[in-house]
């Protein structure tokens, strides 16, 4: 079988020079002998004897063909080769040689083609078609391309390739031919007057083009050269050297004295030690606030109405010695003991005087008196520690709010009729303003029904004229309630009273009958209905439309396995009337934590209507075994009601 087919790829003394092996210019004094150490693809290795060519030299095989049915499992990988940048002449110049075992049979002519050959920047790599030598012809610039691949190829005279397509890459090496440059030719920054050693007044920043990653041609390193004027030392400044920040060294900067410094900086590659640039730095010194601001006078007393947002209390005098407008003037205030957040204070920008406001709404019945302390500086600091204090007295003026309903609306079931004077509930509102002994009085303010009445005086309501399901449009219909109290001036507050007929079919109208009504039915033996005989029953009404919400999907589930997982007990919908008939098996109501998950969007979506809530999840807990549990739910596209109902 005939030898394994490779190339042969000589390095110059010139390339071993760039992959840091021993050389110097001029002729060794011990003449070498080059060694071509070569193996074949079994293995075995031979020494070719070449002239004396003064430097040992590498020789590279790279097989690329494969025997019988054996795998070669990878291909070998040309190390990429070294060229320093900036290399004299004379060009063209000797990088590496390849060469085919193939030229012992027939004639090889080599070739190569990529960036640097045939590609732009054309002409920077030639090879001589017979002898297989790879030159440069001119000086390579790593700042302008790091590196070039080639492609290496050997034919014969007829045009035929005899060998693989061989892939090279030549890396340019960096030398240190570009100094540091500045960003700025002149930086400039302040500081203030006595300021502590330590204290950061600017930085500066330079650039190196040169390699940065694997020399050290671009580590720069940051130094002052020289301070002007030198008082009162002459190292007032001290710099970072790998960062650039100039900050204070000593102590006795003043103002009068040197109301400015210039810095002469350097920046130096090769840690320091290489090329170097020079620019300025220019740091002015600012005079400090000698003069605080002082309240005048200290002590203050202002009232505002309750629940007033953004309302204004009181106006608070400063008075200091500094330059009107200039940040040592300016006054900046801050509250000592505002933990709730419920005042504000901002700077008149033409007067210099604090504004007291509220941002929160207050309440007289909570607390009617305020007492505040206000601190006041300036946007400088302050040449002393001291500062002034204001202390601000805050009255709460006391302002008639409207009743409110609890609940804000009610829901009250009724039986299928209801006489004449029938008593149906009682819909109270409190007063908010415990401080006063305020009368309220009842008044139904709206009642398309036309059918109940209100005692004025206690809120409760009756019939004035029957009601039965069967003269109703609709099976639930609502009212509005008004309170009115007696202050000066009069304050009403409103509230719902959503009225439903029951499924109990009561003998008769009377008092008993609607009180189960209100109450909600227990469970009794014989009880023919599902609604009546479930322990637990909802019933939602849509308060968009007055009409309870037939259609909604809900889900009953109850905390099991030591309360870490829901068990879902019953999946149902809402019938025409917005309720729910068998939740649970009739009996008595076991104790636990229940849920009720109710689909609102699902809802929504069916009408059309967007909706805030996607879901409603209503979670109770029952301390003891139960017969009748009742939830409602009031909806709307952007709000939900829900409490224990009767």
């Amino acid at each position: 079988m005939a030898g394994p087919t490779c190339f042969l790829l000589f390095l110059s003394a010139t390339q071993l020079f760039a992959q840091r092996m021993p050389f110097s210019e001029g002729a060794p004094k011990t003449p070498q002998k080059l060694g071509l150490g070569v193996k074949d693809l079994h293995g075995n290795e031979t020494l070719q004897q070449g002239a004396h060519a003064g430097y040992q030299m590498e020789v590279l095989t790279f097989p690329h063909a494969r025997f019988g049915l054996k795998r070669q499992k990878r291909d070998w990988v040309v190390p990429p080769i070294s060229i320093p940048e900036n290399e004299r002449g004379p060009f063209p110049k000797m990088v590496a040689q390849v060469k085919s075992n193939k030229n012992k049979e027939i004639q090889v002519f080599y070739s190569i083609t990529g960036t640097g050959a045939d590609e732009p920047p054309y002409g920077v790599f030639i090879m001589d078609r017979e002898t297989g030598w790879l030159k440069v012809t001119k000086p390579l610039d790593r700042e302008k391309k790091s590196h070039y691949v080639l492609f290496l190829h050997a034919v014969s005279s007829t045009g035929n390739a005899v060998e693989d397509t061989l892939e090279i890459v030549i890396t340019v090496t960096d030398q240190n031919d570009n100094r540091p440059e500045f960003t700025q030719e002149v930086f400039e920054g302040s500081v203030m007057e006595r300021a502590h050693p330590g204290t950061s007044v600017l930085q500066i920043t330079a650039t190196d083009v040169d390699d940065h990653e694997n020399t050290y041609n671009a580590a720069i390193v940051y130094t002052i050269l020289s301070q002007d004027p030198l008082v009162p030392h002459s190292n007032m400044f001290a710099i970072n050297r790998q960062t650039g920040v100039i900050s204070v060294l000593n102590p006795g900067l003043d103002q009068q004295s040197a109301p400015a410094y210039t810095l002469t900086v350097q920046a130096a590659d090769l840690q320091g030690e290489g090329l170097s640039c020079r620019a300025k730095a220019v740091i002015t010194v600012t005079q400090s606030n000698p003069n605080p601001p002082v309240f005048s006078p200290t002590s203050y007393t202002g009232q505002v109405f309750e629940n007033k947002v953004d309302a204004g209390i009181v106006r608070l005098y400063v008075k200091d010695a500094d330059a009107a407008g200039s940040p040592a003037w300016k006054a900046v205030f801050s509250i000592l003991n505002d933990r709730g957040g419920l005042f504000t204070i901002t700077t008149d920008p033409e007067t210099n005087d604090g504004l007291l406001k509220t941002a929160k709404g207050l309440d007289f019945e909570t607390t009617q008196q305020y007492t505040l302390y206000v601190t006041v500086v300036n946007e400088v600091p302050l040449a002393s520690l001291s500062t002034s204090t204001a202390t601000v007295t805050v009255d709460v003026v006391d302002v008639n709010e409207a009743p409110v309903f609890v609940p804000p609306t009610k829901i009250v079931e009724m039986p299928k009729d209801v006489g004449v004077g029938q008593e149906i509930t009682s819909y109270k509102a409190q007063d908010p303003d415990s401080f006063q002994s305020q009368k309220i009085r009842y008044q139904i303010w709206d009642d398309p029904s036309h059918r109940l009445d209100i005692n004025s005086e206690t809120g409760v309501i009756s019939t004035r004229a029957s009601l039965q399901m069967e003269d109703m449009k609709t099976q639930t219909f609502s009212a509005v309630v008004i309170a009115t109290d007696n202050g000066q001036p009069p304050a009403t507050g409103t509230g719902t009273l959503l009225l439903t007929f029951s499924h109990i079919d009561c003998p008769g109208v009377d008092s008993h009958c609607l009180d189960i009504c209100q109450r909600g039915p227990e469970s009794q033996a014989g009880g023919g209905m599902e609604q009546i005989s479930s322990p637990l029953t909802t019933h939602v009404l849509d308060t968009a439309s007055g009409l309870p919400a037939q259609g909604l999907c809900l889900r009953l589930s109850r905390l099991e396995d030591h309360g870490q997982q829901w068990t879902e007990l019953k999946k149902s919908y809402t019938d025409s009337d917005g309720r729910c008939p068998g939740l649970m098996p009739p009996g008595p109501m076991k104790a636990g934590t229940y849920k009720l998950s109710f689909d609102t969007e699902g809802y929504w979506k069916k009408r059309g209507q967007e909706s805030f809530y996607p879901y409603v999840e209503v979670v109770f807990t029952i301390a003891n075994e139960t017969h009748r549990f009742h939830v409602p739910l009031l909806l709307s596209p952007w709000s939900y009601t829900t409490y224990r109902g009767s």
